[in-house]
Order: structure tokens, then C-alpha cells, then sequence
């Protein structure tokens, strides 16, 4: 009997152990199911779900929102900056600590290897870029400021490190260990410099020129490369590279690094004016900090130019009527002077370099069948776009849209200190509009699939939208914002009696005008917000439609 009674003991211990384990299992699985947001309660932080209940009791000064990633051996972490006594580290979703929060800046992982940037650190020994692994072991640190680090690639993470401009940082290559495997000597020229390896080789830029190595940093392509794209190369697995240069020409290389040839790319600046055989043509020219001077001109199919005029930028050939001007112009920009003087004017060209409208104009606009110029004197006018001739003379102060109704121009004018606006027909007349508005400018948006046009208007200190028949279709708010998503869908944040709130184009509330700030917090959770009320700065959730309610993350 007692052999029994211990047995079933046994049973009944393993089996509350059993539904024990199932039980921590199953609120282990529920955390990482679950989108777990920054709760604020009595000024700490902690984590909830989206129906508001605790996953994670408030204990933190700060909280970010979890992030994931994964190394190349296939371990994976998910995690959360958070901030305890004045200091950083990295919980789970349970709440558990898995880098302590030992740090003075947030830490960002990718690829295995955790980089922190103590850049704000003002003492000259102090450690300003730390990598740790996910064991939060220090793998690599210097005293120098990191200017650049992107996801690891082919088990080697690029880090730049140097002065606070860029173009002073040195580029090197550390592995999952934190080794040093390429030295910190090639440049970089680029915030947005590819850095990165591929297929075992990197494209790097050395003293302004472009080669190739392999992972053993041995030169596959010497540095040699002038007037290359500071990004966008490709090099194929079995070593072959195709390099980008300025130009819009592509090197092909070997896999011994050799160059074997050239191609054009389809977005090639080297191409054909449209019904005609002659060709715009150009090169372009970099300098050592990565800026370039870009030179066009015009010649016919076998490469002969039809004048020696140099252009800044030669835009599509499309005004013009055959019968007037026999053949397609083109808006075009001319530079003058060099360094602190250089200008450019604008002016209009045919196919075969021939000046149609002088160079005089400081910027000219493509307006549908219209163009908008902008004169020396900084006042604007329009040209026809068939005869090239002046549609309108220059006299107006602003040019404000080209697309309103019955293709009209709408345009600023000051007289007698006021603003007075008008749109302007085909025939050059001139219909004042809105008198009891201060205009601003007109937008067009996709609501949801039609494109309406609003024109942003202002009086008495207040904002309004008005239609293109200049009659208001919204209320009047202290101020209208744009271009706010929820769920993929736009919408308007504006403001009034001091608070901010989201409305759509229906002029419908969507979030009610109780908020100090609304900023996205997240671009992948475009229902989610970082907001302030009433002094404090929370979480929330808004929704898309009138009839569902605001859920803010805060006490």
C-alpha cells in the first residue's frame, strides 16, 4: 500500500510539474506570439499586449519597441532596448535580462554582433564604439568614433571608424569574433557606400579610386578605378564583377580581376532624343569628396556634336509643335562662372542644338501644355509650350499650381502690400480668386483612388482646404499636417485649440484633438504612435475608422 501511495505521489508530482511546464511553455509562447508594446505606468515602463494586459511589469526609465535578428549560424534573438538606473541592456520577452543594462547608449544588433556608439562620451580614453556578441562578451572596441555599419555580410561586419565627417572615417572589416581581418584603410566616400561583401569580395575606394579584394584583403582589382558610382556594384559567385562609373558605363570584370569589356546601363544619361537620330551625350567628372560636375551635349548618330554648347542638364524632349518648330525642344541648364559664383539659367533647345528660348531665365518649370518660368527679376510668367513664345508676361510673385480646373494656372500677386491671387487661362486672362484668403499651396492627393485637388488656404489666423472651385471644404484649425498612414490608407493630422488630432479627407475625425505631439514611432506599425498629452509621452494605437477607440498605452 505504501508502494503505491508513493507512486501515485510520484504520478501526481510529475503531472503538476508536467501542466506546470506546459503552462510556462504556453505564456512563453503567448510573449513571443505576441506584439508586446512600451507600457508607461507612474512614470516607469514596462510591456503589454495589445488589449492592454501586463506582460512585463513597469520597472524601466525608458523602453523601445522589440526587434529581431538572426546571425549566420542561424541563432536568433529577440529583444528590447531598455533603460534601468541611468544605464542600457537588452531584455527578452519575458522581461529577463540578456545584456545587462551596463551600457550608456542603446544597442543595435545585426547579424550575431551587437554595435554600440558611445559617441556622446566627451573623454578622449573612453571606449566610443563597443561590438559585443549575444552572450554580451566584448568582441572589438575603439576609441574612435564609428561613422558607418550595415548588417554582416559573408561573416564579416564593415565598421568605418574616424572623425565625426565621414569622409574622414577608414573603413575595415572585423569578423563574429571580433578579429580584425581587413584593416581600417579604405575609404569612406559615401554615406550610402556599399561597404559590404558579396560572393566573398567587397568593392572598396582607396585614395578615391575603386578596386576589389577578397575576404583575405588580397587585391583582386587594383585601385585603380576612377569616376565610380559610390554604390550599386555587383559582383556574381563565381567572382565576376560588373563596376557602375558615373558616366552610366559598366567595367565587366573577371573573376581574376580583370577588365574584360563594357556595357551600357537601360538608364543610360547617353541616349536618343525621341524622332530624332541625334543623341545627348554625357560625362560626367568627380573630385576627391565624391561630388561631380555632369556635362551634356548634343551630337548626331555617328558621335559628331552639333555645337560646341556644354549643358548642365538637358531634360526630355517634348514641347514644341513640328509645324511651328519642326522639331521636339528640350528645357536645358547652362552653368556660368565657377565655385561661389557659379549660376546656371535656363533656356529652351531643339534637336539640333539650336537656342529657342534664351538662356536668361533662373529656372523654368514643366507645367502640362504650359511652362512656368521664374525671370531674373524673380517674378513669374508663362510660355506656350507649342510656340515657345511668352503666354504671360512676368509679373507675378509666386507660381502656385498648374493643374487646377479647365488647365488654369494659379499664381501670387502683391499689390498695395496684399496678396491677391489668380488663375490664369490659355489665352493669358486672369480671374482673381479667393479674396478673403492667404493662399499657400496646392496639393494633390489619392482618396482613395481619386486624385483630389486641395489648396491649402489660411484666414484669420486660420487653415482650410479649399477645392478647385476656391470654396472651403474643411473646417478651420490652427494648423492641417500631411500625409499621416494608418493601415496603409493616408491621412491628415491637424490642430486645433492647441491639440492635435487625425483626420481624413471626408474632414471626418479619426483621433480625437487631444494630443500635444503625434509622431510615428515605428515605420512597420503604422498604426502605432509616440504621443504626448497632458506632459506625458506614451504609446499609442490609432485606428482607422470613427467608430473604434483610441487605445493609449499609459496610466
Amino acid at each position: 500500500m505504501k508502494k503505491n501511495y508513493f507512486i501515485l505521489l510520484l504520478f501526481i508530482a510529475f503531472s503538476m510539474f508536467f501542466v506546470q511546464n506546459i503552462f510556462a511553455q504556453n505564456n512563453d509562447n503567448q510573449a513571443n506570439n505576441q506584439r508586446l508594446i512600451p507600457y508607461l505606468k507612474n512614470g516607469l515602463w514596462g510591456y503589454c499586449t495589445q488589449d492592454k494586459k501586463i506582460i512585463i511589469p513597469p520597472k524601466f526609465e525608458e523602453a523601445q519597441l522589440f526587434d529581431k535578428d538572426s546571425s549566420e549560424n542561424g541563432e536568433k534573438i529577440t529583444y528590447a532596448n531598455v533603460k534601468l538606473k541611468g544605464k542600457y541592456g537588452l531584455i527578452n520577452q519575458k522581461g529577463d535580462f540578456i545584456v545587462p543594462a551596463m551600457y550608456e547608449s542603446v544597442i543595435w544588433f545585426r547579424g550575431g554582433i551587437g554595435i554600440i556608439s558611445n559617441m556622446q562620451l566627451e573623454d578622449k580614453n573612453a571606449e566610443k564604439l563597443i561590438v559585443i556578441n549575444y552572450k554580451n562578451e566584448k568582441i572589438f572596441s575603439s576609441k574612435k568614433n564609428i561613422g558607418m555599419f550595415r548588417e554582416m555580410t559573408d561573416g564579416l561586419q564593415g565598421l568605418s571608424l574616424g572623425g565625426e565627417d565621414y569622409r574622414s572615417a577608414k573603413l575595415g572589416f572585423i569578423d563574429a569574433k571580433g578579429k580584425v581581418i581587413i584593416p581600417f584603410v579604405y575609404d569612406q566616400v559615401s554615406p550610402v557606400s556599399d561597404g559590404q561583401f558579396q560572393n566573398g569580395r567587397a568593392v572598396l575606394f582607396k585614395n578615391n579610386k575603386l578596386g576589389i579584394i577578397d575576404k583575405k584583403n588580397k587585391i583582386i582589382l587594383p585601385f585603380t578605378i576612377q569616376n565610380a558610382a559610390p554604390n550599386g556594384h555587383e559582383i556574381a559567385k563565381d567572382g565576376s564583377a560588373k563596376i557602375h562609373l558615373m558616366n552610366g558605363e559598366i567595367l565587366l570584370v573577371n573573376p581574376a580581376g580583370k577588365i574584360i569589356g563594357k556595357e551600357k546601363t537601360t538608364n543610360n544619361l547617353n541616349r536618343k532624343i525621341p524622332n530624332s537620330e541625334n543623341i545627348i551625350k554625357n560625362t560626367f567628372t568627380s573630385n576627391p569628396n565624391n561630388y561631380g560636375i555632369s556635362a551634356n551635349f548634343l551630337t548626331d548618330k555617328n558621335g559628331k556634336k552639333l555645337s560646341n554648347e556644354i549643358y548642365a542638364e538637358i531634360l526630355e524632349f517634348k514641347f514644341g509643335d513640328k509645324n511651328i518648330t519642326q522639331t521636339l525642344c528640350a528645357i536645358a541648364v547652362k552653368n556660368t562662372g565657377k565655385g561661389d559664383n557659379l549660376q546656371q539659367f535656363y533656356g529652351i533647345i531643339d534637336a539640333n542644338g539650336k537656342e529657342v528660348v534664351p538662356f536668361i531665365y533662373d529656372q523654368i518649370y514643366e507645367c502640362s501644355d504650359k511652362m512656368v518660368v521664374k525671370t531674373k527679376n524673380g517674378l513669374f510668367g508663362i510660355l506656350n509650350a507649342k510656340t515657345l513664345k511668352t503666354h504671360t508676361p512676368s509679373i507675378y510673385n509666386e507660381y502656385l499650381s498648374c493643374n487646377m480646373k479647365n488647365n488654369a494656372v494659379l499664381m501670387r500677386k502683391f499689390i498695395n502690400n496684399k496678396n491677391m491671387f489668380f488663375v490664369v487661362n490659355e489665352k493669358g486672362e486672369e480671374k482673381q480668386v479667393a479674396q478673403d484668403f492667404e493662399l499657400f499651396h496646392s496639393y494633390d492627393f489619392n482618396e482613395p483612388n481619386e486624385i483630389m485637388k486641395l489648396i491649402l488656404a489660411k484666414k484669420e489666423g486660420k487653415y482650410t482646404f479649399l477645392n478647385d472651385e476656391f470654396v472651403p471644404v474643411f473646417g478651420y484649425y490652427d494648423f492641417l499636417f500631411f500625409n499621416i498612414y494608418l493601415g496603409g490608407q493616408k491621412f491628415l493630422q491637424a490642430q486645433k485649440n492647441g491639440k492635435k488630432g487625425i483626420l481624413n479627407y471626408k474632414n471626418e475625425i479619426i483621433v480625437p484633438f487631444e494630443y500635444d505631439e503625434i509622431n510615428s514611432a515605428n515605420l512597420s506599425n503604422e498604426d502605432l504612435f509616440w504621443v504626448t498629452k497632458n506632459g506625458n509621452s506614451f504609446y499609442a494605437k490609432f485606428p482607422t475608422s470613427p467608430n473604434i477607440k483610441v487605445i493609449e498605452y499609459v496610466d
